[in-house]
């Protein structure tokens, strides 16, 4: 990563060029193909690269993150364009580590409520 910085520092660009550039010189976006090469090489040259690391992991973890710090499958669906929250429920992945703490909470709930005197039974009045 060192090397990417220090060269994007070396480098005066218009904000408003693309990212993924041919290199061909023509400064023309790159095909998807060649994004998803461009990121697997780097990917792999850091050491993180993965089975089914592209452009739609990064979609992915953005997805997940958002409903980990607390956002609706509404507004993560919103978020992401997506036309269903059934889209986005497929994109999501629960870590877990998440998993974990959610099981905790069930537990604790559980263990909470046990302990608790039990609620004083009501006489039920019926009427005609």
């Amino acid at each position: 990563m060192d090397r990417y910085r220090q060269r994007a520092g070396h480098t005066k660009r218009d904000p408003k060029e693309f990212v993924f550039t041919r290199t061909d010189g023509t400064g023309l976006l790159l095909w998807d193909s060649g994004v998803r090469q461009g990121l697997k090489r780097a990917a792999r040259l850091e050491g993180c690269d993965f089975p089914g690391f592209g452009p739609h992991s990064f979609r992915r973890a953005n997805l997940t993150w958002s409903q980990e710090v607390g956002a609706s499958s509404i507004e993560a669906s919103r978020i992401a364009g997506h036309s269903t929250v059934r889209m986005t429920e497929e994109y999501t992945k629960i870590q877990f580590s998440r998993m974990d703490e959610l099981t905790r909470l069930i537990q604790e709930k559980v263990a909470n409520a046990r302990k608790q005197p039990p609620a004083p039974s009501v006489p039920v009045l019926l009427s005609n």
